[in-house]
């Protein structure tokens, strides 16, 4: 066997090797008490920082529907420069809060802002910052976001810039309840 060939077979295995070790840390996560599970966390975050795009792509949508989850490899995943691994815990992670989709929808690129519009439940700073700063396809995403909350003034501001009049944007009225752009009973 070549130099080459042996390099290329090792490149090949090694994402694989690393797939295995944190499938491991992260069943072994689930089941340890919090003494162990902070350090389970930090030999994850480790990992991942080695690991290929496409590994961590894979990691972040594991943990992005996970009922239990090492907090700093999650913030570490959703802080990552490339969309496509941050886009899963971005989108769905419960473990994510509101000031860290905050610091990223303000310095993040448009794709992360479109995977935070997409979120359920986003908060009115967040959404606020979202208007500011997305593009189209940003904009569109967070209008089809019915769960997000949308203060009246930037409401108007996303409609101008989308250029749409008379469509409803931000959560669906409840019932009894007239929606938040409609007029106010006289």
């Amino acid at each position: 066997m070549s130099i080459h060939a042996s390099e290329h077979r090792a490149t090949d295995e090694a994402p694989a090797r690393i797939r295995a070790q944190i499938y491991r840390l992260m069943r072994d996560y689930e089941r340890a008490c919090d003494s162990e599970a902070d350090a389970l966390d930090i030999s994850l975050l480790k990992l991942l920082k080695g690991a290929a795009p496409s590994v961590r792509a894979e990691t972040a949508e594991w943990l992005a529907g996970a009922r239990k989850c090492p907090p700093r490899s999650v913030r570490s995943l959703a802080c990552d420069p490339d969309p496509q691994v941050a886009a899963a815990i971005l989108r769905r992670s419960a473990v994510i809060c509101e000031r860290t989709l905050t610091e990223m929808a303000l310095c993040k690129g448009q794709a992360h802002l479109e995977a935070i519009a997409g979120r359920k439940n986003l908060g009115e700073s967040v959404t606020r910052i979202l208007i500011r700063r997305g593009d189209r396809l940003v904009l569109q995403a967070l209008a089809r976001n019915r769960t997000a909350v949308i203060a009246p003034p930037c409401r108007r501001r996303l409609l101008a810039r989308l250029g749409e009049r008379g469509a409803t944007v931000g959560p669906r009225p409840r019932p009894g309840r007239p929606h938040l752009g409609a007029a106010a009973p006289a």
